[in-house]
């Protein structure tokens, strides 16, 4: 029955997706988690830190939108490059839940994730030979201005590198690109703070702490434990499901849904300078929400697996966020 609400009726969806996704959010709407300190990640985090430190609830509600519309934005980035029906919300449906269960403020991963998600639409783009340098351009400069929110982002260079091999692209220009793109934004930061003589804010070498390896696991949170390792179940079910039926599928597919499973590198290598569990679930959300969804929409006949799975989603979600 879930699963074929997913397949049809938009108002159906869009209304079990805001439903859920209130209750998701209720406790944290009536008692808001301040915005998250984080020292050492990114210098224009701690002035965005500074200007709603003082508004919790007004932190809470933009972290919600922001979720719901990345959600969005990913779900129609799917459509737009033919990887999903345009007729389900159910990539959007994983993505909230993901980032939902998992955080519920705004933090640098998160801010972050906005450009990350702009890189991608670029860079599913590049099956176009003839645009591919300029949405390269495009796609690492996003990147270069996630890092002014998280410095981690930097990995994503290595996703713009693997698109790069995925598609076959192998004349220089594309390479150098990838470096102009990264350094435009960059060197627009630093000439804005060497005419307003605030350079160091820019320079801090406190900013490269964050670069410190620190592969650690936490089994005391149980339920961000058990959160974890079901969604890394799901997803390796789901990915195996994919990789024996890969061949099915026509090549551009199997190059864009390589593309987004190239994120999972980036995702493990930050991983390994953030605490794994648990499990940092803001770097894993793209991945995990396109192949779940995928496998869950494409096994027509199994439509009573895909509803417990769905159902065993929610409840855990909702246990890890409210379960005391």
């Amino acid at each position: 029955m879930l699963i074929k609400a997913f397949r049809k009726n938009y108002f159906n969806q869009c209304l079990l997706i805001f439903i859920l996704s209130i209750f998701l959010w209720l406790g944290t709407f009536m008692s808001p988690e301040s915005i998250r300190s984080v020292s050492s990640c990114s210098f224009l985090y701690s002035y965005i830190y500074e200007l709603l430190q003082p508004f919790p609830l007004l932190t809470s509600i933009l972290a919600y939108l922001m979720v719901v519309f990345q959600g969005l934005f990913f779900n129609m980035l799917l459509v737009k490059h033919k990887l999903v029906s345009n007729k389900t919300f159910l990539p959007m449906f994983v993505y909230v839940f993901v980032l939902s269960s998992s955080v519920q403020t705004i933090t640098p991963a998160l801010l972050a994730d906005v450009f990350i998600l702009f890189a991608l639409n670029n860079l599913l783009d590049c099956e176009n030979i003839s645009k591919s340098q300029y949405k390269i351009f495009n796609a690492s400069a996003m990147v270069s201005i996630a890092t002014f929110f998280h410095s981690l982002s930097i990995f994503y260079l290595i996703f713009i590198i693997s698109v790069i091999a995925v598609y076959k692209i192998y004349y220089w220009r594309e390479w150098v690109t990838v470096i102009l793109g990264y350094a435009f934004p960059q060197i627009i930061l630093l000439l804005w703070f060497f005419l307003t003589d605030t350079t160091m804010s820019f320079v801090d070498p406190s900013l490269f702490d964050v670069f410190t390896f620190s592969f650690v696991f936490d089994f005391a949170d149980w339920k961000s434990v058990l959160w974890g390792l079901l969604l890394l179940l799901i997803f390796l079910v789901s990915i195996g499901a994919y990789l024996l039926n890969v061949m099915e599928n026509m090549i551009l597919y199997r190059k864009k849904s390589t593309i987004i499973a190239c994120i999972l590198l980036v995702a493990f290598v930050i991983s390994l300078f953030v605490k794994v569990f648990p499990l940092q679930m803001q770097f894993y959300a793209i991945p995990f929400s396109f192949f779940i969804a995928s496998y869950l929409l494409r096994h027509k006949n199994k439509e009573i697996i895909g509803d417990i799975i769905l159902i065993v989603f929610i409840i855990v979600a909702f246990c890890n966020v409210y379960l005391v």
